[in-house]
């Protein structure tokens, strides 16, 4: 539950701080106001400067103080008062609206629901399932080409499952094709909300009738469940689904960061604190025989750290790597 406080508290902060029109650092990063993180970018891989990682490092620096703060504030260690003072003083040294104070203050309700939200209900969806979808390419194919192409490797990896390769013009469908759809760049990776139409736009080959939407996140509360359930049935009907992950590196090679993905653990810990690295993987399988620890499937499409292809992730994990920024699912 921590791991995902100290999350979900990041992208509410953040959301209210790139509403700031006047925040050059966040709008920089960003698609649109509505947009918290850069969108599925790993641009990180190696390629950060030294400017760049300290501007990082500064402005997460606060923010891992804030967040034990609120554990506090949550679990009722200190008055209210005490965090929304120091919300508001974060909030003013970012250039912040202090107008969200208010809104990002929770109700007794709201405290509740987020104390006890548990991605393992006894009626999820999928209880009692296990799913692997099959997927035909070669590992040039999946392997994402360069530092910045793992939206256009996810979303190839997801159009192999449904057994399309080639466009209605007999054209092979490549990572190449699908990053020019995408406006998939060095600088910014490839944006979320680009995916769905890419994928939408081979609809009706081999077969397939299918519409992809993007998913973004409505309540830090519900999030995990609600994006684990939507994953699980876009996966049980057929259809691979893309994750738009966002981890922070820690700033020491002794301190494990708190969600990654398997094979990132060791890189975050060469990157500074709090300096973020975006990544999409695609979804393909779920296991959720056990209905107290439901699991996905995942590809990895970076073979840069030496551990790529299938692997595993627990739901909640997903849910923690994946707010504030989305999933794209059927």
């Amino acid at each position: 539950m921590k791991k995902l406080l100290s999350i979900c508290l990041a992208a509410v902060l953040l959301l209210s701080c790139i509403a700031s029109a006047n925040d050059s650092l966040d709008t920089a990063y960003v698609e649109s106001s509505t947009m918290p993180f850069p969108s599925g970018i790993n641009i990180y891989i190696g390629e950060i400067s030294d400017e760049d990682r300290k501007a990082e490092e500064i402005r997460f620096e606060d923010l891992n103080a804030l967040n034990a703060k609120f554990d506090d504030y949550l679990h009722g260690r200190i008055p209210d008062s005490e965090y929304e003072a120091a919300l508001t003083a974060w909030l003013i040294k970012r250039g912040g609206d202090l107008a969200n104070v208010s809104k990002m203050m929770l109700t007794p309700s709201e405290k509740t629901a987020l104390l006890s939200s548990n991605v393992n209900g006894s009626k999820a969806i999928g209880d009692g399932k296990k799913v692997t979808l099959n997927y035909v390419a070669s590992n040039n194919d999946l392997k994402q080409i360069n530092s910045y192409y793992c939206g256009p490797a996810t979303a190839v990896f997801m159009l192999r499952v449904r057994q399309i390769w080639y466009d209605t013009n007999n054209n092979w469908i490549s990572q190449t094709t699908l990053g020019n759809q995408m406006g998939t760049n060095s600088s910014v990776g490839t944006y979320l909300s680009q995916m769905a139409p890419a994928l939408n736009s081979y609809s009706g080959i081999s077969g397939n009738s299918y519409t992809y939407t993007t998913m973004y996140p409505s309540s830090s509360s519900t999030w995990t469940l609600n994006s684990s359930n939507a994953v699980i049935t876009t996966i049980d009907s057929g259809y691979a689904a893309g994750l738009d992950c966002m981890m922070y590196g820690t700033g020491s090679s002794t301190i494990s960061p708190t969600f990654f993905l398997p094979s990132w653990e060791n890189h975050l810990k060469t990157l500074g604190s709090g300096v973020p690295a975006g990544h999409y993987v695609p979804a393909y399988g779920f296991d959720a025989t056990n209905t107290s620890s439901r699991k996905l499937t995942i590809f990895e499409v970076y073979d840069g750290f030496g551990n790529w292809g299938p692997q595993t992730l627990t739901c909640q994990m997903m849910g923690n790597l994946t707010y504030p920024v989305g999933v794209i699912v059927k």
